[in-house]
């Protein structure tokens, strides 16, 4: 009996994985010494928030000197491991909060009947945002294809899924976002690889409620699957 529970424990840790000491350390660190205005803490809704604490961290030299020693995975898994750090273990927020953290554009351009429309999607200015998205993982899918959008599509997924947990509605609306984006957005397009993406954090919320998650932490970048 006892051999069994060790082989299973054994299992377990292969297929999940904890974040990184070092990481930890840092993202309390930093997260510690720089709290968050209590404006925000009271107006702002918590996933929402922990994003925006999220972003900033990962502007700083400090995030940039850690991920410079790690794979661009162990980079996305830290970046998630950090948001769950921050909403104390509450999954669902951590992946809002991941999802939000991650965003990469300053800004949208809908294209309307004889005009566009821009429509400012963060705060920041712009020497942090482009700081910020400087530090994330560019290539989780492939060495040759900057993928740093596959961030926001695969851990908004995740969140709509652990929100309203059947899959084919969280697929309908990535469907429609890519529709959306071809339709209105000026240089948008149906993305088949942001599809992809969609689905993987489909599986990675999926995971979140399994057995396995009760236990150690489900590490995100383990549901990449080769995206076309």
């Amino acid at each position: 009996m006892k051999l069994l529970l060790l082989c299973y424990l054994f299992c377990t840790v292969k297929i999940c994985s904890a974040q990184t000491s070092d990481s930890v350390d840092a993202a309390d660190e930093y997260f510690e010494s720089h709290p968050i205005s209590p404006l925000i803490g009271l107006l702002v809704p918590a996933g929402i928030r922990d994003g925006y604490r999220l972003r900033e961290y990962l502007a700083t030299s400090e995030y940039r000197e850690l991920a410079s020693g790690e794979s661009q995975a162990e980079q996305m898994d830290d970046i998630y491991f950090d948001a769950l750090w921050l909403a104390h273990g509450d999954r669902t927020r951590a992946v809002l909060a991941t999802a939000f953290g991650v965003f990469e554009h300053s800004t949208i351009q809908l294209q309307m009947p004889g005009f566009v429309l821009p429509i400012p999607l963060t705060s920041e200015s712009r020497a942090h945002f482009d700081e910020r998205v400087r530090n994330l993982p560019q290539h989780i899918y492939s060495d040759q294809i900057n993928d740093v959008d596959k961030l926001q599509h695969f851990f908004s997924s995740a969140w709509l899924k652990r929100l309203f947990g059947m899959n084919w509605v969280v697929s309908l609306a990535g469907d429609l976002v890519e529709i959306g984006e071809e339709a209105m957005v000026v240089g948008g397009s149906n993305d088949p690889r942001d599809k992809h993406a969609n689905h993987d954090g489909i599986n990675f919320a999926h995971e979140l409620d399994s057995n396995c998650a009760h236990e150690l932490e489900v590490a995100p970048s383990r549901f990449l699957t080769p995206n076309p």
